[in-house]
C-alpha cells in the first residue's frame, strides 16, 4: 500500500548507566523510598513481562510468524501501554492483512501521538488511516423483531443497540454472529466478509423455548426434602472442590523472595548511600586512606543493586504463577459446572 516506509524505532529508550556507587546507591534509595513496596513490584514485575513480550514479537515477526508476534505485541501493549508497541502492532495487523484491526489501532495511534507530542508518530499513523480506508470491509446487522433482552455477539463481543444498522468495519473472514435471549432458543450463523465489500445480513426472530412436560416422580424412591427432582448433573459437587493448581506454590515462592529481596536491597542502599556521605573525594578522586571506605560503599552498592534485580525477578515469577494458576483453576471451573444446553440453529 503507499505510504512512507514504516517507523523502525525501538518501544522506548533507556538512558545509560553510571556505574559510580554514590549514584548506584542513590537510585536504590529513591526507588525504594518514593514507591509503596507492593505497588513497585507490580508496576515493575508488569514493565518487564511486557517488554519480554514486545521482544519476543519482534523475534516472531523476523521469523514471519505474523499471528505469534500480532499476539505478542497485544499482550505486551495491554500489560504496559507504549506509542512504540501500538505502532508494532498496527504494522503486523496490517501485514496480518486485517486491515479493521490495523485501521483502528494507526486511529488510535494518531491520537495519542498528537497528545503525548509526538508529530512523526501522529503523521505517519495518519497517513495509514487513510490508506487503509478504501481497503475496509463492512457488515451491518438489522433485527427487526428484537424481543426484550436481546444480545446480539460478532466473535463472542456483545454489540450495543445503537451499532445495530450501522455499518461495522471488520477484518475480512469469517466472523461468527450470536443472538440470544432469555427464554428463546440461542441462534448463530458464520458470516464471511471479503475485502473491500459491504454485506447486510437480516437477523431472524428468534423461537421461544417451548415448556416441557412435568417431571415424572418416582414412586419407589423417597422424595426429597426441598420437594424438587434434582438432575444427575444438578447433584454433581459444587467446582470449589477440585483441587488447588500446582502454580499457586511457585507463586507464593516468587512473591516471598521478591519481599524478601527488596527489604535486603534497601537495607544495603542505605548502608552504601551513609558509607559515600563519608567520602571526601575532590574532582572524584579519593585519597588512599579513604580507599576502605570507597570499596565498601561500592559493595553496598552492587549488593543492593543485586538484590533489586531479584527481588524484580521474583516478581515476575510470581505474576506469571498467578496468571497460570488462575487460568487452571478457571479451567477446572469450567470442566466441573453443569449448565443446561440451549439449542442451536443455524440460518
Amino acid at each position: 500500500m503507499a505510504g512512507k516506509p514504516p517507523l523502525k524505532e525501538p518501544r522506548r529508550c533507556f538512558p545509560a548507566r553510571r556505574r559510580d556507587a554514590w549514584w548506584r546507591a542513590r537510585v536504590a534509595i529513591v526507588a525504594a523510598v518514593t514507591m509503596a513496596p507492593e505497588r513497585a513490584l507490580a508496576q515493575t514485575s508488569e514493565a518487564a513481562l511486557a517488554e519480554s513480550l514486545f521482544e519476543e514479537a519482534r523475534e516472531r515477526l523476523a521469523e514471519g510468524s505474523l499471528d505469534a508476534a500480532c499476539a505478542k505485541f497485544k499482550a505486551s501493549q495491554e500489560l504496559d501501554p507504549q506509542l512504540g508497541t501500538l505502532l508494532n502492532l498496527g504494522q503486523c495487523y496490517e501485514r496480518q492483512g486485517k486491515t479493521a484491526s490495523a485501521w483502528a489501532v494507526f486511529a488510535e495511534l494518531s491520537r495519542l501521538a498528537r497528545r503525548a507530542g509526538q508529530a512523526r508518530r501522529a503523521e505517519y499513523a495518519a497517513e495509514r488511516v487513510t490508506a487503509l480506508a478504501p481497503e475496509l470491509a463492512y457488515l451491518t446487522l438489522r433485527h427487526a423483531n428484537r424481543t426484550p433482552g436481546t444480545v446480539v455477539r460478532i466473535d463472542g463481543k456483545p454489540l450495543s443497540d445503537g451499532a445495530l444498522g450501522s455499518a461495522l468495519p471488520l477484518d475480512p473472514g469469517p466472523h461468527r454472529v450470536e443472538v440470544t435471549a432469555p427464554g428463546f432458543r440461542a441462534q448463530s450463523r458464520t458470516v464471511v466478509i471479503a475485502a473491500k465489500t459491504r454485506r447486510v445480513v437480516d437477523l431472524p426472530a428468534l423461537i421461544p423455548v417451548p415448556e416441557g412436560p412435568p417431571l415424572a416422580t418416582n414412586p419407589s424412591r423417597p422424595p426429597l426434602s426441598s420437594g424438587v427432582l434434582l438432575s444427575p448433573s444438578a447433584a454433581a459437587p459444587p467446582a470449589g472442590d477440585a483441587s488447588p493448581s500446582p502454580w499457586w506454590t511457585p507463586a507464593i515462592v516468587g512473591y516471598s523472595v521478591a519481599g524478601a529481596a527488596a527489604i535486603v536491597g534497601t537495607a544495603t542502599g542505605g548502608l552504601a548511600l551513609a558509607a559515600g556521605g563519608d567520602l571526601d573525594c575532590p574532582a572524584n578522586v579519593c585519597p588512599p586512606e579513604q580507599s576502605g571506605t570507597l570499596s565498601r560503599a561500592n559493595t553496598l552498592g552492587d549488593v543492593a543493586n543485586v538484590a533489586f534485580a531479584v527481588a524484580g525477578a521474583g516478581a515476575i515469577l510470581g505474576v506469571v504463577a498467578t496468571i497460570m494458576a488462575l487460568s487452571d483453576d478457571g479451567a477446572d471451573e469450567g470442566a466441573s459446572a453443569h449448565r443446561p444446553r440451549a439449542g442451536v440453529f443455524f440460518f
